[in-house]
């Protein structure tokens, strides 16, 4: 009997916690708490920035599928096919915010069955049947692409994201911009 492929796969963005310590008490608690708003800002300004991505690159017309694709029921699929297909990977995709003590980490997770096929490549037994001819599936790794920049996508600036949210919340704990 074949494996049955299983699909799911996660990565993640990590954002460091820096570290700020003020002599003053007082301001000092003030930082702190600015910091930890900026952790959840930068969170949620890459989360927005990581799906925009992530959503882009599976659409790219990178991942164009070179073959011809038959059905389960033994028919053919009446266009050229790209990555998105049906739009079943496109939907599963989830963003989980994981809030550490020196860090914060964005998880991408893709939920799907095929996904990891997909993403990584691998050679597959056409459902199932050992009477079929094992096909080896290239690699499309669209979720990979979105965060470094490669294959022919821009790489996001998550960077710009930190900045904006820890100045946004620098500037609401010391809004006249001194620490005090």
């Amino acid at each position: 009997m074949a494996k049955k492929i299983v699909g799911s796969f996660k990565t993640k963005v990590r954002v460091p916690r820096p570290t700020v310590k003020l002599e003053d008490k007082k301001a000092n608690q003030k930082a702190q708490r600015a910091v930890n708003q900026g952790m959840i800002k930068s969170s949620s300004y890459i989360k927005t920035t990581l799906s925009k991505a992530v959503e882009s690159s599976l659409q790219s017309s990178s991942w164009n599928w070179p073959h011809e694709t038959k059905r389960k029921n033994g028919s053919t699929a009446g266009v050229m096919r790209d990555i998105v297909d049906t739009g079943e990977l496109l939907k599963k995709h989830y963003y989980h915010e994981v809030f550490l003590q020196t860090q914060t980490k964005i998880e991408v997770e893709v939920r799907s069955p095929y996904a990891m096929i997909v993403h990584n490549g691998g050679v597959i037994q056409p459902y199932g049947d050992p009477n079929l001819p094992a096909f080896v599936y290239p690699a499309r790794p669209w979720v990979k692409a979105a965060m470094l920049g490669t294959h022919g996508r821009p790489k996001p600036d998550f960077q710009a994201d930190i900045s904006r949210a820890f100045a946004e919340a620098w500037k609401k704990a010391f809004p006249d911009g001194t620490v005090s």
